[in-house]
């Protein structure tokens, strides 16, 4: 099995290739979907993702948060983000962390925290050739059939 990193960071302008990195690290990491918790940072207060953080599963001795727009967060002060950084230090060996965001915040303090404590990936859109074969799979995987020139649209 991959070794997991704790905290993952990723970074790119498609939520739908976001969503299946994350599928690909919760198959990795054998982690049921009962399991899973996403929190949006945009929508919900800093107190209520600490208290997932340090909140253990009841069903399993794994657990993964997933926090998207974590960009949001930086509406808090450095003092509010203290514990949040304490987590990010020491993070819990039963939880995989995984934040995504389209694009870094410009250089903050908060920015650097997230560049120090997380495993930064960044996630390309497909481009060129890789769309079509992308797309193919896609339909595959719902067991529908599609023709390659109607992917290429000619």
């Amino acid at each position: 099995m991959a070794t997991m990193e704790k905290i993952y960071l990723l970074v790119g302008e498609s939520t739908y290739l976001i969503r299946e990195q994350i599928k690909k690290y919760q198959v990795i990491s054998k982690i049921d979907p009962m399991n899973v918790v996403s929190l949006d940072a945009s929508e919900i207060e800093l107190e209520n993702i600490l208290q997932e953080l340090y909140t253990v599963s009841f069903f399993d001795d794994q657990k993964m948060v997933i926090i998207e727009n974590v960009d949001a967060l930086s509406r808090y002060d450095m003092k509010e983000l203290k514990d949040f950084q304490r987590y990010l230090e020491k993070p819990s060996s039963e939880i995989v962390l995984i934040m995504y965001v389209t694009k870094l915040p410009e250089r903050s303090a908060f920015t650097d925290m997230l560049e120090k404590y997380t495993f930064i990936e960044q996630i390309k859109p497909l481009e060129g050739s890789m769309l079509p074969i992308h797309i193919k799979k896609i339909f595959d995987e719902e067991g529908i059939r599609i023709d390659g020139r109607t992917i290429q649209g000619s």
